[in-house]
């Protein structure tokens, strides 16, 4: 800038020297200044002209070169005129289909399930109309020739720095693939939920007549049993009452999917139910776990809470056996004490701890993780985490456990395994606790004799 004024200062010098050396005088010099000033002047803002418009060119150039390679369909609406821009190369095989340069004559928008697109809702029009954006709506693009094509359409308005609407952009992506994947997908989750509850029905009538005998036989219904058949026997029953509870699971796995489960709630003491799922425990493990039942109140006040008793018995059954199926053998220990979350809420909490073998922490982990069993193959590198894997699926323990969290979860409570500092493995249980309000002391009233 600097040079610039110096170079100018000099050129004025000039023509004033060339004025006066031609005879002009003062006012005339000054006049052919004024004239020299206006012409550089003139010639400076030409030059800085052509090089903003160069400047726009190649940004326009590359804005359109942009837009050209794009993989999703761009359109341009002007406000003024209501003209369509041309439509970039992806956008014109969308709507052209398999023939390539050779738009059809027609075509229409319909919404998903396949009823006409109400122009007010055409994303584009409604950006335009309203001023805001439109995000992502999903759409159906007819060609002329009826086949279809599944569109993902979001929308903004163009407005200049003085806040003028120039017009709306458009951006459509092609998301059929997607929705026949999934279409498929629900299709063959509803197979896979009705041939589930085909089979679990078929099996669970013939496993219920099985156990039934066997604990008429187990009862001595048809005379004394004798004594060396009492231990396979009792293998018969704890294995058949555990397949019958294999299959109960598979129902209420279809029906948590389906959305098919209700829950009937109701406030009861915890406690009983507890005793019910030990006493469960060492039929099924016919005295292989020891099973001991530690239990803390508060103040002498019984544990309630509310949710489904049969299904919470039903959960609480199914941990304590995935416990001895996963790693029979050492000692199972039940552990319910009242306790508050952080911001105070009353809780309960049931804690399956083992003292020796009877809970192993990896294996649990195994099956409360999410994802396929290649995926959870991943967690443990070794070969033992490998034999673990093989175990859980083998032995049916993941519906049982699984079905228990979805269970618990639908009654406000959680499940989560905990490895203390000390070492061993933790399933804890934890719900929402019942706290019953004292009543009012009632003062007594003393009794009249007589008034006056």
């Amino acid at each position: 800038m600097r040079r610039h004024a110096a170079s100018l200062a000099l050129a004025f010098a000039a023509l004033g020297t060339l004025a006066a050396g031609l005879g002009f005088t003062a006012g005339a010099g000054g006049a052919l200044l004024a004239i020299g000033v206006a012409a550089l002047a003139l010639r400076r803002e030409r030059a800085e002209g052509d090089a903003l418009a160069r400047e726009h060119e190649a940004d326009r150039q590359r804005l359109a070169a942009i837009v050209e390679q794009l993989p999703i369909g761009v359109l341009l609406l002007d406000a003024g005129s209501g003209e369509i821009a041309p439509i970039n190369p992806a956008g014109r095989r969308l709507i052209a289909g398999a023939a390539p340069g050779h738009e059809p004559v027609s075509f229409t928008l319909e919404t998903p399930d396949g009823n006409p697109l109400d122009p007010e809702r055409n994303p584009l029009c409604e950006a335009l109309r309203t001023g805001a954006a439109v995000e992502g709506r999903a759409l159906r693009l007819v060609r002329e020739g009826g086949d279809t094509v599944e569109l993902e359409v979001a929308a903004a308005p163009l407005v200049a720095g003085d806040g003028r609407l120039l017009g709306a952009i458009a951006t459509f992506a092609d998301r059929t693939e997607a929705v026949r994947t999934r279409t498929e997908l629900e299709r063959m989750l509803a197979v896979r939920s009705e041939f589930l509850g085909t089979v679990s029905h078929a099996l669970r009538t013939p496993l219920t007549v099985v156990t039934g005998f066997a604990d008429l036989l187990w009862e001595g219904s048809y005379g004394p049993l004798p004594e060396p058949l009492r231990h396979p026997l009792g293998r018969l029953r704890a294995n058949a009452s555990h397949l019958l509870e294999l299959v109960a699971g598979l129902l209420d796995l279809t029906r948590l999917r389906t959305g098919r489960l209700e829950l009937e709630h109701e406030t009861f003491e915890l406690t009983p139910l507890l005793w019910d799922a030990a006493a469960a425990v060492r039929r099924a493990a016919c005295d292989r776990v020891e099973v001991q039942l530690d239990l803390e109140q508060e103040r002498d006040a019984p544990v309630r809470v509310r949710a489904d008793r049969a299904r919470l018995r039903q959960a609480l059954r199914q941990l304590c056996a995935g416990a001895i199926e996963l790693e029979p053998g050492g000692v199972l220990r039940l552990h319910m004490r009242p306790i508050r979350d952080a911001s105070g809420e009353p809780l309960v909490e049931v804690v399956l701890s083992d003292a020796g073998q009877a809970l192993d922490g990896d294996l649990l982990a195994l099956v409360l993780a999410d994802g396929d069993p290649a995926g959870l193959m991943d967690l443990s590198g070794d070969e033992s985490g490998r034999t673990a894997q093989l175990r859980v699926e083998q032995s049916g323990v993941r519906v049982g456990v699984r079905t228990a969290a979805a269970l618990l979860h639908l009654m406000g409570g959680r499940l989560a395994v905990e490895r203390p500092a000390d070492g061993g493995t933790r399933l804890c249980v934890r719900l929402p606790r019942v706290v019953s309000r004292p009543s009012p002391r009632r003062m007594p009233v003393p009794e009249l004799s007589h008034v006056g």
